[in-house]
């Protein structure tokens, strides 16, 4: 066999090689590394040798030291993350001082019941998606029913935020999707509510709420919720577990869809997509929703929100700034909040929050966004140093 260096040069770039070492390394790469025994917390890694040279091994995994052991062993690691893909490197010690070549495998810690500490439980699809298969992938933690439906899909058109959401395929049919199992003993199912956000694509579709006992037995499904409303927009809709009786430790989501003829008699598939779901307590009173801005000045903004509360506090900033300012206790005239005392030309983002009758506040789970509009100039000469950017002038491309 014939070893190269293969350089790709550019114009003026100068590459230079020097003292070059080949050396036959004589030492056995471990063949029998093996996963035993993952819980959420921890991992038993083995291996036995069957070359008399190999008298110990080492093991490595992220940016930690490599740990030595010697002779046929297992060892437990410890301290590692929940629903997590990790990747282990071993190699071979020899007694001639010469260490092999890494081989690796790969694992996916268990996963842990939700508790009061997570909540709220936010999936956005977007990261840790181990769960179903490479083809049909769904988050961590998470089951259906179906082989392969619904799964984890990307596009960022059809998804509510970033790009990801949680796809329905064609002509869904009693299709489940089962989130984290709930520790009940700590967190009864009663006291929550999932949110979601959900829309439809041709003819209708409805999605039905429940628990379950065993997430691979669709007969035990207990529906507590329908969402039958959907339309063609992402809508937020949030179903409460109130009602719930059962000893069901499994939060679910049935699917149904129907296909139909269009008008011009082709069959047109009826599609469902899911996305930004939050498992969260009941709130003692309802969180504002739809938040608007409109009529724009150097100074303010009218901001609207849906009224279900008596008052609230309205939470906004700067656009990059860290802090909210605040103004408590405001209500609606007309449907319209005016913000005031703004600064021109400046991207702000907001927020409101319902004041429950206890007391308690309960936010918007979005946040909008406006800009306030430049002040003309009246005093000349006016100078631009362009320290900030444009600034309130304007480019084009002739």
């Amino acid at each position: 066999s014939v070893s190269a260096f293969l350089l790709n040069r550019s114009s003026d770039l100068e590459i230079a090689i020097d003292n070059i070492e080949i050396k036959a390394i004589h030492c056995a790469q471990p063949v029998n590394l093996r996963v035993l025994n993952v819980t959420p917390n921890s991992v038993n890694m083995a291996i036995t040798y069957h070359n008399e040279s190999v008298i110990g091994w080492q093991l490595q995994y992220g940016d930690n030291d490599p740990i030595t052991m010697m002779g046929d062993s297992v060892i437990e690691i410890t301290n590692l993350n929940q629903a997590t893909e990790y990747e282990f490197f071993a190699r071979s010690i020899c007694d001639n001082g010469d260490t092999s070549a890494w081989t690796s495998c790969t694992f996916i810690t268990g996963c842990i019941a939700i508790d009061a500490s997570n909540l709220p439980y936010i999936c956005d699809f977007e990261s840790n998606n181990l769960g179903g298969t490479s083809s049909y992938p769904l988050p961590a933690c998470w089951q259906r029913t179906n082989l392969s439906y619904p799964y984890v899909d990307v596009f960022s058109y059809a998804s509510h935020s970033g790009v990801r959401y949680l796809y329905s395929g064609e002509d869904a049919t009693d299709l489940f999707v089962v989130l984290p199992q709930i520790n009940t003993a700590v967190l009864p199912i009663n006291q929550l509510q999932l949110g979601f956000y959900a829309k439809l694509s041709n003819f209708e579709g409805s999605v039905d709420v429940g628990v379950m006992t065993d997430p691979t037995n669709t007969m035990t499904f207990v529906p507590v919720g329908t969402v039958s409303t959907l339309t063609y927009e992402y809508v937020e809709y949030e179903v409460s577990l109130a009602q719930y009786t059962g000893n069901g430790s499994y939060i679910a989501m049935r699917l149904n869809s129907r296909g139909g003829l269009g008008p011009y008699g082709d069959y047109l598939y009826s599609l469902l997509y899911i996305d930004d779901v939050t498992l969260s307590y009941i709130p003692d009173c309802s969180h504002p929703t739809n938040l608007e801005q409109s009529n724009f000045t150097a100074q303010s903004a009218d901001l609207t929100w849906s009224d279900v509360a008596d008052s609230y506090i309205l939470y906004y900033r700067e656009v990059g700034t860290t802090n909210y300012m605040t103004e408590n206790y405001v209500t609606l005239t007309n449907g319209i909040y005016t913000l005031s005392g703004l600064n021109p030309s400046t991207a702000y983002e907001w927020y409101v929050a319902s004041v429950c009758p206890n007391g308690s506040v309960v936010p918007s789970h979005i946040i909008g966004t406006f800009s306030t509009l430049c002040v003309p100039v009246v005093d000349y000469p006016y100078q631009e140093t362009f320290n900030n950017s444009l600034g309130c002038w304007v480019s084009s491309v002739v």
